[in-house]
């Protein structure tokens, strides 16, 4: 068992486990603990009451020898809330480190202060982190992979409809940002002629115009809208499309932009 090997650490549990808060509020304190918290919009005290309380108690219970170390659940628990944080490797060591030294300080500034306490809070945590660093290694490799696969499966879908269908985006104001080849190829525009111009630029003039301002400010960001339009090619000659209509909208819900699909 690990508190063996910790025998000075063992025997000032008590006392460590009675400095919890002040230990605690030490290391949230520290210049660099705090900015990655505030970085990254993680409220001090949530931070605390949900994950850096629970570290405190998993370090105890490793010097009692009732925990495997690197094996916290709490920080399974943190990483789980933290990846869609971007917070990085070093970000996370700077705030594992900052526990270290809060615990280091306490030490010193209390009837612990001896060399052999303050290689066995090192020992501890060096062994700890090595378990940390594990988990976040496979936490960050699976989301990779994940966003690996993702992102050829997207690959394929845009294949299929690119060879199937004439596909465009529009930003929120109705102006062209992308035509693909089906596109080009039935109204007879390049890509330069087209990008950047109003949507209804190629639509009939007696067609409604369905893209205009008013109308896409009607649409709902998560609404699809279908229509089956009459549309002019370069040479004047008419060709008519069912398109399906869909916003796009970022992780905050905002639209970002439209994309049609037609048949």
């Amino acid at each position: 068992m690990i508190n063996d090997n910790v025998p000075n650490l063992f025997k000032a549990l008590p006392i460590l486990e009675e400095a919890k808060g002040h230990i605690l509020q030490e290391w949230l304190a520290f210049d660099e603990a705090h900015k990655i918290l505030e970085l990254h919009s993680i409220e001090i005290k949530f931070f605390y009451s949900h994950f850096a309380s629970g570290v405190f108690d998993y370090f105890m219970e490793v010097i009692r020898g009732n925990k495997e170390i690197g094996d916290c659940p709490v920080i399974g628990d943190l990483l789980e809330y933290l990846k869609d944080r971007d917070v990085s490797a070093d970000e996370l060591f700077i705030l594992c480190s900052h526990f270290r030294r809060a615990m280091l300080d306490f030490s010193y500034d209390s009837s612990l202060n001896n060399r052999a306490i303050f290689d066995e809070i090192s020992y501890v945590f060096d062994l700890n982190f090595s378990g940390v660093l594990k988990r976040y290694t496979g936490t960050i490799y699976q989301k990779e992979r994940e966003i690996e696969r993702n992102v050829k499966l997207l690959n394929e879908y845009k294949k299929a409809i690119d060879a199937s269908a004439i596909v465009s985006k529009m930003d929120p104001e109705g102006k062209i940002t992308f035509v693909n080849d089906n596109f080009c190829e039935v109204s007879g525009y390049s890509r330069k002629e087209l990008i950047g111009k109003e949507h209804n630029a190629i639509l009939d003039k007696d067609e409604e115009q369905p893209f205009d301002r008013q109308f896409l400010e009607t649409i709902a960001p998560r609404s699809i809208y279908n229509k089956t339009l009459k549309k002019h090619k370069k040479d004047g000659s008419f060709f008519y499309v069912d398109s399906t209509i869909v916003p796009i909208v970022n992780t905050d819900g905002l639209l970002t932009e439209y994309i049609i699909i037609s048949y």
